[in-house]
């Protein structure tokens, strides 16, 4: 994660918690000091026995849409299960308060004597204060855990995807950002060194149909593609792929009713050029409707220049 993420998580949730405060501690000031020594039950018991209910149902919604979730149910149904359970806390808050602070405070009443009596006094004779007193850190916790939580997830799951489709050791990414700043010779270069097993350079080449249709998509060398991505064929292979053919998905395939041998026309600088259907297959998450030869667009007005190279080790190289 960047150090962003982190600056950005701590100051949400500090200003988070401040405003979450302001209401208790305004409300706490108002209580005259008379009245916030009272041994008087603020709470009525049925307002006590609602929220306890209300916790419980709650909190077994929550759970069980989060058990459900980790057996494998839609995703969807964690964020209700977060909800659920969030709410249940700050339900049960005045429930739980009085016999927490009982235990939580008994061994500062044995350290502290008086004081520690008196203070643990004070936070179980008003449980819904000390619960809305507890809320504001409650809120900040959750907002920094679930922050930092969904940022690894994000990151963890283009990982996952981005790894079901590449199968290199590395890749090179440009510093310059964009999405084409890697040329050709670049992606020769790194294929001549030893210690690299194969390279594929990984771009865009925005072609179109004969009828201005975007036909988007990556120009790639099929002999190091087929090493470096994962793709599965249902019909021909990567190999098969020469310049004046094209791979094909499955659903763009029956989208256009395509099939292998079928012929496939693209405009390249204002002349029609037709190719060959050479290949199908499943495109995943990441890969484009169409895989073109490197080659077709050489000597033509297309720069074919890459966003990120993938790559291989050359056997017995190791990271260091």
């Amino acid at each position: 994660l960047e150090p962003r993420t982190f600056v950005v998580t701590i100051v949400a949730g500090t200003i988070a918690s401040l405003v979450a405060a302001i209401g208790p501690a305004v409300g706490a000031g108002r209580v005259p000091p008379v009245a916030a020594m009272n041994d008087a039950v603020l709470e009525k018991v049925g307002s006590v026995r609602g929220r306890l209910i209300g916790g419980v149902v709650l909190a077994a919604v929550g759970a069980g849409a989060i058990a459900a979730v980790i057996a494998g149910a839609d995703a969807v149904l964690l964020g209700l299960g977060v909800v659920c359970m969030f709410a249940a806390v700050l339900l049960l808050g005045p429930v739980m308060a009085k016999p927490v602070a009982r235990f939580i405070g008994a061994p500062v009443q044995t350290v502290r004597g008086v004081t520690g009596a008196m203070a643990r006094g004070n936070v179980q004779r008003n449980p819904r204060r000390t619960a809305r007193t507890a809320a504001p850190v409650l809120i900040g916790v959750a907002l920094v855990t679930g922050a930092a939580v969904f940022a690894a997830s994000i990151k963890e799951q283009i990982k996952q995807t981005f790894g079901d489709t590449f199968v290199g050791d590395y890749v090179v990414n440009s510093t310059r950002g964009g999405g084409v700043s890697l040329p050709p010779e670049f992606v020769d270069e790194l294929n001549e060194l030893p210690e690299v097993g194969v390279a594929a350079g990984i771009g865009f080449a925005a072609l179109a149909t004969p009828d201005d249709k975007s036909v988007v998509g990556w120009p790639i060398d099929p002999v190091a593609a087929e090493v470096l991505l994962e793709l599965e064929f249902v019909q021909g292979r990567m190999s098969d792929l020469t310049p004046d053919g094209v791979l094909v998905s499955e659903q763009f395939a029956k989208s256009e009713e395509l099939a292998l041998g079928s012929s496939f026309e693209v405009r390249i600088d204002g002349e029609v050029v037709g190719l060959t259907v050479q290949g199908i297959y499943i495109p995943g998450d990441i890969a484009p409707a169409r895989l073109y030869h490197r080659e077709l667009l050489r000597d033509t007005s297309f720069q074919v220049t890459s966003g990120f190279v993938v790559l291989t080790a050359a056997d017995g190289v190791s990271d260091a």
